[in-house]
């Protein structure tokens, strides 16, 4: 089917729904359809998941140009009818017990390594920073070296 035919049947039964002021189900029941398949007929993104015999059904009322709630369905046509609450198995009652009580796991050994426990990338990082407190160590010494030879020279004694 083509998506310009099945924009014209989604428009028509639009607008059948809206002036005869149906529900979704209401429509359902009269086409003979699973409410999902109207309601899935009426957004043009879920219209690929719509069986075939859905659309022709909804072809068939389309060109029979009578309402909605005067339609009926074409003979030997399956009519879908929703479960009764009666034909629906009970749900067994759940019998609540007492949780065994879980067996303890066995315990892991506990391995040492020689780092203990910190990351390679702490001990690099600790080296790389005892090497910058020497450098700055360096120069402050330098530093102060140099301030001293000034004070000297501009001071004379």
């Amino acid at each position: 089917m083509k998506p310009e035919e099945m924009k014209i049947l989604s428009e028509h039964l639009i607008d059948a729904i809206n002036k005869e002021d149906l529900t979704i189900r209401q429509a359902a029941e009269y086409l003979g359809l699973n409410p999902g398949y109207v309601s899935m007929a009426k957004n043009p993104k879920t219209w690929d998941g719509m069986s075939k015999d859905a659309w022709y059904r909804l072809t068939f009322w389309h060109n029979s140009r009578c309402k909605l709630s005067e339609y009926n369905p074409p003979e030997g046509a399956e009519v879908y009818r929703p479960k009764e609450k009666a034909d629906l198995i009970p749900k067994q009652k759940r019998k609540y017990t007492r949780r065994k009580p879980r067996e303890s796991k066995p315990e892991k050994p506990i391995i040492k390594y020689d780092s203990q426990g910190k990351s390679v990338k702490l001990l690099i990082n600790k080296a790389e920073i005892a090497g910058l407190k020497l450098q700055i160590n360096e120069l402050i010494e330098r530093k102060e070296s140099q301030i001293k030879e000034l004070t000297e020279h501009l001071n004379p004694k």
